[in-house]
């Protein structure tokens, strides 16, 4: 059910007001640990229930009574979007202030979640061990430019204690939206094994700068991918597994940003990551055959196999072009 007159408009699902109340008695019911024998006693996962597409939001908070029963374990969705500008964001806050998640995964691919939606969700989750999220924009410019920087500093704030396995991956960057700013620490993240990331996370001044992108630039930006630190200063030494994802139409800036991410030495990294296991790079066949001309650094350069002396494995060219973990997804799901 929709209300005609819902500002976010006839796209954005929701609970109608009267369905509230028993949902919020099936979170506070469930979290008193009343064992009666209802069948939503014993959910374990929560499964997707649509496609991830630019012109369907769902609010994540209509999952909230869900995420606050303590069997649940793990949850995957797709379009969900916490975010609250006024206008066509769906604001997320969790209702159940006594009630503390017991969830240990979340995969939530085509979302739309800025750093404070991300924040509220994972801070009630204090022993999260997986969380993989695809970003997207929604329709009427919800989260044209996204700031892949603050939301991966807000998730490792809250449960870098505990996290395991992260992926943030993009979807749709295509041509338009941008990043405001990038990833350059993760240092963080006490446990993380495993990493998946998209190049363009990365591609944005770092938070400390107070440079933005986009239209939250206050001034005009002189950074550019040259100026991206290179990965092994971004990962913590706890990492074991990470790949990384490049694709889209601007073929030449990600292969610039490739250059300077993977423009340290072997020894280097062996140095700052003594624990890593794998290090690999998936890219689409236009960003592969553009690394050759890749540049980094002042008057640097970087060709596919020098990317590969660092990487545990041969350039892969992606068919489909995504990330790991969304193959994983739609394998399993039948849904992206």
């Amino acid at each position: 059910m929709k209300h005609p007159n819902d500002p976010r408009g006839p796209d954005a699902a929701h609970a109608p007001p009267e369905v509230w109340p028993v949902l919020d008695a099936i979170a506070c019911e469930a979290g008193r640990g009343v064992k009666s024998g209802a069948a939503l006693g014993k959910l374990e996962i929560v499964l997707p229930y649509t496609n991830a597409n630019y012109d369907i939001r769902n609010g994540l908070r209509e999952l909230g009574p869900f995420l606050a029963i303590p069997t649940v374990q793990e949850v995957y969705a797709c379009n969900c979007v916490a975010v609250a500008d006024g206008y066509t964001g769906i604001p997320f806050q969790w209702r159940y202030p006594g009630l503390i998640a017991g969830l240990s995964k979340i995969e939530l691919a085509g979302g739309c979640i800025d750093s404070d939606g991300i924040a509220e969700l994972v801070k009630q989750i204090p022993q999260l061990q997986t969380l993989r999220y695809s970003h997207d924009k929604k329709s009427h410019g919800c989260q044209y430019d996204w700031d892949a920087g603050a939301f991966v500093a807000a998730v490792g704030l809250h449960v870098g204690s505990s996290l395991t396995e992260l992926a943030v991956t993009i979807d749709n960057y295509v041509i338009y939206g941008g990043i405001e700013t990038g990833v350059t620490n993760m240092q963080s993240f006490k446990k993380l094994e495993s990493a998946e990331f998209d190049v363009r996370v990365f591609c944005a001044p770092s938070i400390e700068s107070g440079e933005r992108q986009g239209m939250a630039a206050v001034q005009e930006t002189t950074w550019t991918e040259k100026d991206m630190p290179c990965l092994v200063d971004v990962l913590p030494h706890s990492i074991r597994t990470v790949d990384i994802f490049a694709s889209g139409a601007y073929a030449s800036r990600i292969s610039t940003a490739l250059a300077s991410l993977f423009s340290h030495s072997a020894d280097k990294q062996r140095s700052l990551l003594p624990k890593l296991e794998r290090c690999a790079l998936r890219c689409s066949g236009q960003v592969y055959e553009s690394l050759s001309g890749a540049t980094s650094g002042p008057g640097g350069s970087l060709a596919r196999e020098d990317i590969e002396s660092v990487c545990s494995e041969a350039i892969e060219r992606a068919h489909p072009t995504q990330p790991h973990w969304k193959d994983a997804f739609q394998r399993r799901f039948g849904r992206l």
